[in-house]
């Protein structure tokens, strides 16, 4: 099961504002510590925009596939991340408000597919054990892989209490810094 999380919080600037720190990367780095994978030009989103990459995991090199479903500025924005072993889904739907903004965030991630090889750095680091120590570990290893396994993230209390906790503070980090280019706009 995913971890899974919606989220709604107002924010006090026109929805226009809001998404433009959706869509842009330099602000988008600015509140979420997600790597952006929008194009500094933002003229060529629209639905369908896509990128395929890599990116390094524990056990290594996985590949991405990322493809924007909805982009409706400044009111909806949506995306997945299908990789290696998962699936992160996300949607925006901003309308106005009394305060300026009301975004609802909605999340969903799949955790990237258990490990099923050992990395090569520990493969190097164990091959410099003796053979005795060095089976042993790879006993261990080859344990907590199988563990893994069957590991679900969406029903462990505690990582869904820190996604949640991460998802929320990201959100407040927006909610400052828009408000604060208002005022500073105002002022």
């Amino acid at each position: 099961m995913p971890l899974q999380t919606t989220r709604t919080i107002e924010i006090g600037a026109p929805p226009a504002e809001v998404f433009s720190w959706l869509i842009e990367p330099d602000k988008l780095k600015a509140w979420t510590d997600a790597e952006s994978k929008l194009p500094v030009d933002t003229s060529q989103l629209r639905v369908g925009y896509s990128l395929d990459g890599t990116f390094e995991a524990p056990d290594g090199e996985r590949q991405y596939h990322f493809v924007i479903t909805a982009y409706d500025p400044p009111s909806a924005l949506a995306y997945e991340d299908d990789y290696a072993g998962g699936k992160a889904t996300v949607s925006y739907r901003l309308s106005e408000s009394a305060a300026g903004t009301q975004l609802e965030a909605a999340m969903s991630a799949d955790t990237a597919a258990p490990p099923t090889t050992v990395p090569d750095a520990v493969k190097a680091q164990l091959a410099q054990l003796p053979a005795m120590q060095r089976q042993m570990a790879e006993q261990q290893m080859q344990t907590a892989m199988q563990q893994m396994q069957g590991y679900d993230a969406g029903s462990n209390p505690q990582a869904v209490q820190a996604w949640n906790e991460k998802i929320d503070a990201e959100l407040a980090r927006l909610k400052t810094l828009v408000e604060l280019v208002q005022k500073e706009r105002a002022g």
